[in-house]
């Protein structure tokens, strides 16, 4: 017995010594790839917008054109989905999809993450973010709010938040115009 014992005790610490399994390790490696990706310049072309999921769940952040390192601008726990930089550079329009699933809302945001406002209602409608207008006070989208079956096109300003309908489409149809 003592000797079965002290045979364990000398084996032990090469079964934990071993090559670590190679699927584990790539596995382990794979999941920790981040992505970046949606990239949206600023007008004055000093800097670019992306989503990224660096720090865990895809988020808008932002690096200047010459380089260094991205400051990041929204923080929520539900991914961001698509953004747009408006043509003032003041605003940067984008998606959130709670959950990560459907009933994807709009935002907006100062670049450097103050005054974020929902522009949509927030409800169990699904929304797409299309693009803004020339002058920035307003911004196109595509939403099911009307009529669940389909995907309407708005014109939304930004200010007041107003949605104006510009394009119903019949079911099963309709992308939001850029």
């Amino acid at each position: 017995m003592m000797r079965t014992l002290v045979a364990l005790l000398l084996v032990l610490p090469q079964i934990a010594a071993a090559d670590p399994d190679p699927i584990t390790e790539k596995v382990t490696r794979m999941a920790a790839v981040g992505f970046s990706a949606a990239p949206s310049f600023a007008p004055d072309g000093a800097s670019l917008a992306f989503l990224s999921n660096m720090n865990g769940v895809p988020q808008i952040f932002i690096v200047p054109t010459e380089g260094g390192w991205p400051v990041q601008v929204t923080s929520g726990n539900d991914p961001v989905g698509s953004l747009a930089w408006s043509p003032k550079g003041d605003l940067i329009a984008y998606t959130v999809a709670p959950g990560g699933g459907l009933n994807a809302q709009v935002y907006v945001v100062a670049p450097d993450g103050t005054g974020v406002r929902r522009l949509t209602a927030g409800g169990k409608e699904n929304n797409s973010l299309g693009g803004w207008t020339d002058d920035g006070a307003a911004l196109t989208l595509s939403s099911n709010e009307r009529d669940p079956a389909s995907f309407d096109a708005y014109l939304v300003d930004v200010k007041s938040g107003r949605k104006t309908l510009v394009l119903p489409r019949s079911a099963g149809s309709g992308a939001c115009p850029r």
